[in-house]
């Protein structure tokens, strides 16, 4: 990034969240602070993604291995993946496997008003 977009950045986020942060154009660890909060602030509240702890996660997803818990979601529009054989070719993606959790979650959020963050 460059020193202005740095200074727009940051400028944002003192704006929105910190106003003693100084919009400088450099990228410190106050900077990094400011932003890791500020992101952190524009989490749901409670947060509804799982701890990092192997248990938590279990609870979360369910056993590893476990693909009863796995459903095909349709993506909006095709993806091109490059065939590792041949990366000029490309491979279309239509839909992809993921979580049924974590499926059920994207479909709730696709539900709220577009004014409100996602």
């Amino acid at each position: 990034m460059t020193p202005a977009q740095i200074m727009a950045m940051q400028q944002r986020i003192k704006d929105r969240y910190d106003p003693f942060l100084k919009a400088d154009g450099f990228w410190g660890p106050k900077s990094q602070a400011a932003c890791r909060a500020y992101l952190r602030s524009l989490m749901p509240k409670p947060n509804p993604w799982p701890e990092s702890r192997s248990l938590a996660l279990q609870r979360f997803y369910g056993m590893p291995g476990d693909e009863s818990q796995l459903v095909r979601i349709e993506l909006p529009y095709p993806k091109q993946l490059p065939r590792f054989s041949v990366p000029s070719q490309r491979i279309p993606i239509l839909s992809v496997l993921t979580w049924r959790r974590l499926a059920n979650l994207q479909a709730a959020r696709s539900l709220l008003p577009s004014s409100m963050p996602t």
